[in-house]
């Protein structure tokens, strides 16, 4: 029999969410997984949440459905199924972009308690995704331009000065 593990106090750990490293790498994958019917969708728009409900008995919607050319990142596996987050910020209307428009944005804070343990940071996941890939992204890239020796005053005894930040970092050029 399965062990299932304890639920955690903290409301935003209980994710149920695996990461899927393997898959990440493997960009022939991640677009069949997004042409993948069973793939859940989950919309974001300027920090809000696509819900169903009310705050106090709120659920997330993981089937939103975005257009194809909307700006997405490859969460994990939730269940068995891929998920993605996509971000409907360009919309000025973001339920009409939806192929099945329904429910309702809210921010995270405010309906969280309302939420399932899992869907709570499923939902977690997903408000902070698109807040640290942004800038993540922007400043990585500006790092791996420039040498480390010019970054950090102890670089020159950690890196070489010829070298990039990025070449060490892990961070692909």
């Amino acid at each position: 029999m399965p062990s299932t593990p304890p639920t955690s106090p903290l409301l935003y750990t209980n994710a149920d969410l695996d990461r899927a490293g393997p898959y990440r790498e493997n960009p022939d994958w991640i677009e069949a997984a997004r042409a993948n019917p069973a793939t859940r969708w989950i919309a974001y728009w300027r920090g809000q949440l696509l819900i169903d409900g009310d705050a106090s008995a709120a659920r997330a919607i993981i089937d939103a459905a975005p257009p194809p050319n909307s700006p997405s990142v490859f969460l994990g596996l939730w269940h068995d199924h891929p998920v993605f987050a996509a971000d409907l910020s360009h919309h000025a209307e973001p339920l009409a972009a939806l192929a099945r428009p329904r429910g309702q944005f809210a921010e995270l804070r405010a309906i969280a308690s309302g939420l399932p343990a899992s869907e709570a940071g499923l939902l977690a996941t997903v408000a902070i995704a698109p807040s640290i890939l942004r800038p993540l992204r922007r400043r990585l890239h500006a790092r791996t331009r420039r040498p480390c020796h010019a970054l950090h005053r102890l670089s020159r005894r950690t890196f070489p000065p010829h070298r990039p930040c990025g070449d060490y970092a892990g961070v692909p050029r």
